[in-house]
């Protein structure tokens, strides 16, 4: 996993994915689930949570500068 992170969130999750213009979504072992797409583009991911994925859990940029630029964000799964 990337630096402070301990679970990816997806990990076992069967996710749909929408993307388009050259967005991707890729699972990468020991690193978790990222969705990379250009500037203003976009990407929809359709899921069902698991009920073991409750609490808090962070999101973030890993492209060099920009998690310490916060670009970061948090999911609260109730």
């Amino acid at each position: 996993m990337s630096r402070g992170f301990e679970k990816d969130f997806f990990e076992g999750v069967k996710i749909v994915a929408e993307t388009g213009d050259g967005a991707e979504l890729t699972r990468v072992p020991g690193h978790g689930t990222m969705v990379t797409h250009k500037p203003e583009g976009k990407a929809t991911l359709t899921f069902k949570v698991p009920a073991d994925r409750k609490g808090e859990w962070q999101m973030a940029c890993f492209v060099p500068g920009r998690y310490e630029a916060k670009m970061k964000g948090k999911v609260i799964i109730n």
